[in-house]
């Protein structure tokens, strides 16, 4: 990222609030993290950064559902309607705040991976484990936000060399303080090369789930391989997670699963909302909820309400109301549900069928619907794998990818006049203004 922006990355901070300076004004350069105690520190501001309002505490979440069939925005309090109506510009706060918040999260996670302590090796390589994959998170995530890899007038699937985002691996590197973008074959392979450089290094047990770890690494590398259609990669590493415990929540748990604080059966990687210490009003429960704001409504409320069967518990009252999601992000301490058990079965089930084991694929999709309510499907196909992603993963920030991965742009809302086809310059973010000046390296996407 250019100067201009890493020097909002860089706020100095207290300890107490976890961000990576671990003293006020503390200078990495000339005083680098030397303890383990350091590592875990910046871990922490690590994870917390993920939680902030521009990444998963809210916007990366409303980003990929209010231009969907799920869920629009009715500006109600001027939230998120440029992104649904997608008028964007290079200057708005949406992608200008995301860009920088995601690579402040990738600065916390450099300075862990490129430093030299000594100590309880064990732990540092944990630690380092953990930056790794978050780093690879961070920037895949940038990616689909940023990247070109599904807009051209012309194009039809996905395009790896297209330019991607810069995959920035130091900590104010004078020489690389404006990074040129990476294609999108790059910056999988980096992706790719950080969750296989960090799955060796993770203490195997005990899982913690408010923490990056082993299984939450493999899931990522599933979710990751189902994105760029990695099939064998993506079959091998949900195969991997799923063995490493955790179930799908049962029936009559899924309604409370959503609100109870701590872990659940189908608790992989949480990031933590406290009840003393969370985005409050400007968190999710606000932004989907009816009251202050609430911006964030049912896209078509009789269209999707029939995608579930009639005894579905996710149609039920508790987790949809006529015109919201009520079920998810309940209250202001509501964890963020990275990866939930759910998401790894049904990559699973979609990784096995692309590599012809419908048979399989069959018995993993149905290991939902058992524990829903829901009528069994009778066939694994490529329409019910991805019917199943959209009634259960809902409102926590899949379907946007999910439909562009398939070839399909933005369906039509009530704030936009006609959806945008696959290969429109809409369905990617502008790269922020503020690193356009600040970078002469930067390019900056087609159409802004």
């Amino acid at each position: 990222m250019s100067l201009a922006i890493f020097s909002t990355v860089m706020t100095s901070c207290s300890q107490d609030s976890l961000e990576p300076s671990l003293e006020q004004n503390r200078d990495f350069i000339l005083n680098p993290p030397s303890t383990v105690s350091d590592l875990q520190l910046l871990a922490n501001g690590m994870h917390k950064r993920m939680v902030a309002v521009p990444y998963y505490g809210r916007d990366y979440v409303i980003f990929n559902e209010c231009r969907t069939d799920n869920a629009y925005s009715t500006g109600a309090s001027n939230r998120f309607l440029n992104v649904t109506q997608g008028v964007l510009t290079a200057s708005a706060a949406y992608p200008t705040d995301t860009w920088a918040q995601i690579y402040a999260v990738i600065t916390n996670a450099n300075l862990i991976i490129n430093s030299t302590i000594t100590g309880d090796q064990v732990v540092v390589d944990d630690l380092k484990a953990q930056a790794l994959t978050v780093r690879a998170l961070a920037h895949f995530d940038l990616l689909k936000l940023y990247g070109q890899q599904n807009v051209g007038s012309s194009l039809t699937s996905m395009n790896m060399s297209a330019l991607g985002v810069p995959y920035v691996t130091t900590y104010r590197d004078l020489f690389k303080l404006t990074p040129a973008r990476n294609t999108v074959a790059e910056v999988k392979k980096f992706i790719y090369d950080d969750l296989n450089s960090a799955i060796p290094k993770f203490i195997p047990t005990p899982l913690n789930y408010t923490k990056v770890n082993l299984q939450s690494a493999k899931a990522i590398k599933s979710r990751v391989a189902i994105y760029f259609s990695d099939w064998t990669i993506a079959r091998d590493a949900a195969s991997e997670a799923l063995t490493l415990g955790g179930s799908v929540v049962p029936e009559s748990s899924f309604v409370s699963s959503f609100s109870a604080d701590g872990k659940q059966s189908n608790s992989i990687f949480e990031l933590v909302q406290l009840s003393n210490d969370n985005n409050g009003i400007n968190g999710l429960f606000q932004i989907y909820g009816v009251t202050v704001y609430g911006d964030i409504v049912l896209n078509n409320t009789v269209a999707f309400s029939s995608i579930f069967d009639a005894t579905d518990v996710r149609r039920s009252a508790s987790m949809i109301s006529a015109t919201r999601n009520i079920g998810k992000y309940t209250k202001f301490a509501t964890n963020t549900k990275v990866i939930r058990y759910e998401e790894i079965v049904l990559n699973y089930a979609e990784a096995l069928f692309e590599t012809g084991n419908a048979p399989q694929a069959l018995i993993q999709l149905n290991r939902i619907t058992a524990q829903r309510g829901a009528v069994a499907h009778l066939v694994a196909s490529k329409a019910n794998i991805l019917l199943e992603r959209r009634r259960e993963l809902a409102f926590e920030g899949f379907r946007f990818d999910d439909l562009v991965r398939n070839g399909k742009g933005v369906p039509k809302n009530p704030n936009i006049l006609a959806p945008f086809a696959y290969g429109d310059y809409r369905l990617a973010f502008p790269i922020p203004q503020a690193e356009m000046n600040g970078n002469p390296n930067m390019v900056q996407n087609f159409n802004f």
